[in-house]
């Protein structure tokens, strides 16, 4: 499985990073890094789509408008989300797994058709 997640930043910036098997990296030290936080929370979009925040992101982060209207397209409709978000899938075990490549290019393509402005810039 490939395992390519997408990254997308409360300014609109998208990219792609390369995270490790759940066995190389079992406290999601790729995540945290990739996101900018000490604790992450996963918001599960569907079965097949999970987005990583920052737990204690309203503290301290900026509204991130980008992944806040992509989980209201999924029904998460009065919760902002905030800081930098991670995209990516898991296992039924609850592992984080990559996205195959054409859900990443789906998901891309549906981030990159947001109605939020500054429109999406995809750096990957």
């Amino acid at each position: 499985m490939d395992r390519t997640a997408l990254v997308l930043t409360p300014w609109g910036q998208l990219s792609q990073i390369e995270i490790p098997s759940p066995a190389a990296d079992p406290h999601g030290k790729t995540i945290r890094a990739a996101i900018g936080c000490t604790y992450f929370e996963v918001v599960r979009l569907t079965d097949a789509l999970d987005m990583w925040v920052d737990e204690e992101g309203a503290y301290s982060k900026v509204v991130n408008g980008y992944a806040t209207s992509l989980a209201q397209r999924y029904g998460h409709l009065r919760q902002p989300f905030w800081g930098t978000a991670l995209f990516a899938t898991s296992d039924h075990e609850g592992n984080t797994l990559g996205l195959l490549p054409d859900q990443a290019t789906a998901l891309r393509s549906q981030i990159i058709s947001l109605p939020v402005f500054p429109p999406v810039s995809a750096t990957t």
